[in-house]
C-alpha cells in the first residue's frame, strides 16, 4: 500500500538531513513538505523546493499561524494526501531510522 509522508518545515538547516535519511520513495508513495511561509522570502521557498526535488518530495507553501508548531501544516497535508495511503509524519529536524 502506498505511503504519504507529510513533513512540516520552517526551512531549517536540518531539512536536508531529514530528506536524505529517507532514501528513495517506492512507486506510488508521495512526500508532501508543508513549508511555513509566514516569515519566508520567495528565495527561501525556491531553495526549499530545490532541496525537495531530488527526493521526489513536493514543497507546498502554506502560511501557518504564528506559534502553530506545524499543527495546521500537518492537517493541511492530511487534506492533500492521496486517499487510501498510509500516513507518516516526520518533522524537518527528525531523521528516519536506517531501513525504515
Amino acid at each position: 500500500m502506498p505511503i504519504s509522508i507529510i513533513s512540516p518545515t520552517q526551512g531549517r538547516d536540518t531539512l536536508a538531513r531529514m530528506l536524505d535519511s529517507a532514501g528513495p520513495l517506492a512507486d506510488g508513495d508521495e512526500w508532501l513538505v508543508m513549508v511555513d511561509t509566514l516569515d519566508m522570502t520567495s528565495d527561501e521557498l525556491m531553495r526549499i523546493a530545490g532541496l525537495c526535488e531530488p527526493y521526489r518530495a513536493t514543497a507546498i507553501p502554506f502560511a501557518a499561524d504564528a506559534h502553530d508548531w506545524g499543527h495546521s501544516q500537518l492537517n493541511k497535508g492530511l487534506d492533500l494526501a492521496e486517499p487510501g495511503n498510509y500516513i507518516v509524519f516526520n518533522d524537518d529536524d527528525d531523521i528516519f531510522a536506517p531501513g525504515a
